[in-house]
């Protein structure tokens, strides 16, 4: 009995210390998560700043430049421009894959554009993205 609570003593006695020693293991984030870089967040709320402004021209900036090669302002416009004005926002969580990789989702807070007959009340939804570093600057990635 006395050699059961005596190497129980110790084994509790090891772990305190080891919890103690080493609190960033008990705080670090699973393996091959990163954490979201603060350029990355500035970004994201530049975005989201630019669509409460309804700033089409800095919204269309947020592609990729792979993506601006390939579909012109005039086309992001008929096609990506938002369709609801953009009441409040907040960036809920962020995990990058990789150092050039991230997701994120943001919880938006839409109310319809002012259109003939008035429209549907506002509309909160969680919306899932992915972000991308091309030439050291993030950009939305949209396919």
């Amino acid at each position: 009995m006395l050699t059961k609570n005596f190497l129980f003593g110790r084994t509790m006695a090891l772990l305190l210390t080891l919890a103690a020693t080493f609190p960033a293991l008990a705080a670090s984030k699973p393996a091959g998560e990163l954490p979201a870089p603060d350029a990355l967040k500035q970004r994201i709320v530049a975005r989201y700043d630019a669509w409460k402004a309804m700033d089409l021209k800095g919204l269309y900036g947020f592609l990729t430049e792979t993506k601006r090669k390939t579909m012109s302002y005039e086309s992001f416009i008929v096609n990506h421009r938002p369709k609801m004005e953009l009441a409040q926002y907040e960036i809920l969580e962020l995990k990058c894959d990789t150092e050039e990789s991230c997701g994120a989702e943001i919880r938006l807070s839409l109310k319809q554009l002012p259109v003939k007959g008035g429209g549907p009340g506002p509309v909160d939804i969680v919306k899932p993205e992915r972000w991308i570093r091309e030439n050291g600057e993030w950009y939305v990635y949209i396919k």
